[in-house]
């Protein structure tokens, strides 16, 4: 029950006439009448009802609105943000107003009548909970719990501040697994080895039964994130997915991050969707690819930022592939995590793979000869191959066949002792690098070129940012 004419009652005369005059000016008359009718005490109820000739339920929805305008000009919050258009106003605005009425919690407690600090502290949750700002809830609900401390209310406010912590708690952890998630999703990448993938597959599982527990809109958009990127990284059959329904879920998850306000960690995911849809086109649909690569260049230096929610360096990969130029990517300079080998590797590759079409072949041997020196592929045998095939390329371009030759038999010997039988493509490559040291014809150096392509259609692909590369290097 509201407590409208007790509120009236108890605001101060400055306050009291700057709604008055607010009202004047937008001529809300029945808004006016009834204010001024509590402030003077001249009429009840039964007589404002008579007088403004309404139904008693058009009376209270009255009553109602006259007191969200209240509260709404005691928090000094624009009034819109009550409803849903509140994603129209500027946030930092709307944020650093929010901290400020924070601040004055507890002068308003202990220095304003009950009905006006519980009329500020409700207008203050309302206005925190739409914009899913939890960690400043808890100081409303702290200063609801002391000023209902001697009511029924109080079990109430206990309840709401005990939940908003467990769910802090739980979004804490879930955003924990998708960063653990995705750093081992780069060492799946680097390795596709399935004890990785069964790691993966395990924090999926931890992020399905964290989401049944606090189904809330920020927990799903983490659970459809590393549903996405199961599908599009890992194995499609991993969470039984057909590419409708993959898109499906990008399109979903597109519209809960845009859905989140701005003061939300998740809303600021929507930077890479379209990394998502990129990934998604870049197989099947190049040329919607290629709209999506340039949507995520907008990013330009921040975009090595993301790296704990997606593996976005490989865009750097995906730019090779569609033949587009790094040379501005590079000069800008990425802003990057020092600790992140993925990046770090990811990006020197995508350097020489920009100065080999530069006609600098010798600046980006040397670039891979240095990721060789200076990083343990033991564990990660796929990217180790893919850096040592692309070096080989890279010598068979300035006829260095003696080292070439070097790398053919060293990834050769690596195949065949470790029994790995997911590596036919490589072994077709290896064979049109043979017929390239050979001098065999191009026309038969063309063949194994198409079926090392044929084989190389798995998750276990190498070199496929570089198919323009090798089929220059039939021509030299």
């Amino acid at each position: 029950m509201i407590k409208l004419r007790e509120t009236i009652l108890q605001l101060d005369e400055m306050t009291y006439i700057d709604i008055e005059s607010e009202l004047i000016k937008n001529k809300a008359d029945n808004f006016l009448y009834v204010i001024q009718c509590y402030r003077n005490g001249t009429d009840n109820d039964k007589d404002i009802l008579n007088s403004l000739k309404i139904s008693n339920n058009a009376y209270y929805v009255l009553k109602s609105r006259l007191f969200s305008k209240i509260k709404v000009h005691l928090t000094k919050t624009n009034k819109t943000l009550e409803t849903s258009e509140a994603h129209a106003f500027n946030d930092l605005q709307f944020t650093s107003n929010v901290y400020l009425q924070i601040q004055n919690i507890n002068h308003i407690c202990y220095n304003k009548p009950r009905e006006i600090a519980l009329a500020y502290l409700e207008k203050l949750e309302k206005d925190l909970s739409a914009k899913y700002m939890h960690t400043e809830l808890l100081e409303v609900y702290s200063a609801l719990k002391k000023l209902y401390s001697k009511s029924n209310k109080f079990f109430l406010y206990s309840k709401l501040y005990n939940k908003n912590i467990a769910f802090l708690i739980s979004l804490e952890q879930s955003e924990t697994i998708l960063s653990n998630f995705n750093f081992i999703l780069c060492q799946y990448i680097f390795s596709r080895s399935d004890n990785f993938k069964d790691k993966l597959h395990f924090l999926y599982k931890d992020i399905l039964n964290h989401y049944q527990l606090c189904q809330s809109t920020q927990i799903e958009a983490i659970k459809q994130l590393i549903e996405i990127e199961l599908s599009l990284f890992v194995d499609l059959d991993l969470t039984n997915f057909s590419n409708e329904d993959l898109l499906a879920q990008i399109e979903h998850f597109d519209k809960l991050v845009n859905g989140l306000p701005e003061s939300t960690t998740q809303h600021q995911w929507k930077s890479i969707v379209n990394f998502l849809y990129e990934v998604y086109y870049i197989d099947q649909n190049p040329q919607k690819a290629e709209f999506y690569i340039e949507k995520t260049n907008q990013l330009e230096e921040k975009l090595l930022l993301y790296s704990d929610i997606a593996p976005v360096a490989m865009h750097l990969l995906y730019i090779s592939e569609m033949n587009y130029s790094l040379e501005d990517h590079f000069n800008s300079g990425f802003i990057s995590d020092e600790n992140s080998q993925f990046n770090a590797i990811i990006s020197e590759l995508s350097k020489s793979i920009n100065h080999y079409r530069d006609n600098n072949a010798k600046k980006a041997i040397s670039l891979l000869n240095q990721l060789l020196n200076n990083n343990s592929f033991k564990e990660f045998i796929h990217i180790n191959f893919e850096v040592k095939l692309l070096l080989c390329m890279f010598y068979l371009s300035i006829k260095e066949f003696d080292l070439a030759e070097s790398i053919i038999k060293s990834v050769y010997r690596k195949i065949k002792s470790e029994n790995l039988p997911n590596y036919d493509n490589v072994l077709a490559l290896l064979k049109l690098f043979n017929a390239k040291i050979e001098g065999r014809e191009k026309e038969e150096q063309n063949d194994l070129l198409i079926l090392f392509q044929a084989k190389n259609k798995c998750k276990h692909h190498v070199l496929k940012h570089a198919y323009s590369d090798l089929t220059n290097l039939i021509t030299i």
